[in-house]
């Protein structure tokens, strides 16, 4: 039976969203031992490319801050080139104009490199909705839910400068929320305040271990948006 490595009226859906009036974006296909990178400002073009790419065992990630527009003038602008073999810059620290997103990724406790059992979705599900009325109780609002394939992503809106202050008061978000939340079956990622971080990139598989029944491979998704 064919493998859909991704749907591509959800990856519509997640550029329409979350990269509004064309804004550039970067997204990363890992796995085989390469990282391809390409740079797009829309989704057809994106899915056009991704659908030359063999994405077996691979997963598909994309940058969730505002990017410096020059990164277009890129190699791999509208394509998808190896980079480590090209040596061919992907997006850095330096490359973030401002924070978009707040990113809480929060993720199910199991050995690393396995997909998640239903069960311990369900272990992230109820942590996640921990995190969000604590984070709507702090004035954030504006957010869009994900389901990564594993777990589940809270990304609320912001527009901050991307500025050492900034980075520190996101990584003091991660931090207290992990404090408060995270439990023995789920926890929060606290590495995910500095600006050029990659999540995964809603509509596409996500691949991790062996595809079986119990650990199933399953596409990530927007479950929830709430934008004014």
């Amino acid at each position: 039976m064919a493998i859909n490595f991704f749907d591509e009226e959800e990856i519509r859906k997640a550029v329409a969203i979350m990269k509004p009036c064309n804004e550039l974006f970067e997204v990363r296909i890992i796995g085989a031992g390469r990282t391809l990178s390409g740079y797009f400002c829309s989704a057809d073009k994106l899915i056009e490319q991704l659908n030359k790419q063999n994405l077996s065992g691979a997963n598909v990630y994309w940058s969730l801050q505002r990017l410096h527009t020059g990164c277009a003038a890129r190699m791999q602008y509208g394509i998808f080139l190896e980079i480590g073999k090209a040596r061919l810059p992907g997006t850095s620290d330096n490359d973030i104009l401002s924070y978009s997103w707040i990113p809480i990724d929060v993720d199910p406790c199991r050995p690393s490199g396995i997909s998640a059992t239903d069960e311990e979705v369900q272990e992230a599900v109820a942590v996640a909705d921990n995190v969000h009325a604590y984070m709507t109780e702090q004035g954030f609002i504006d957010y869009v839910r994900v389901f990564s394939g594993n777990g589940i992503h809270l990304l609320y809106r912001i527009n901050w400068k991307n500025n050492d202050e900034t980075k520190a008061s996101v990584k003091n978000i991660l931090y207290r929320a992990d404090e408060l939340f995270s439990t023995a079956g789920a926890h929060i990622d606290i590495g995910n305040h500095n600006p050029s971080r990659i999540l995964k990139l809603p509509g596409t598989l996500a691949q991790k271990g062996r595809n079986t029944s119990t650990r199933p491979h399953r596409i990530s998704k927007i479950l929830e948006v709430n934008l004014s």
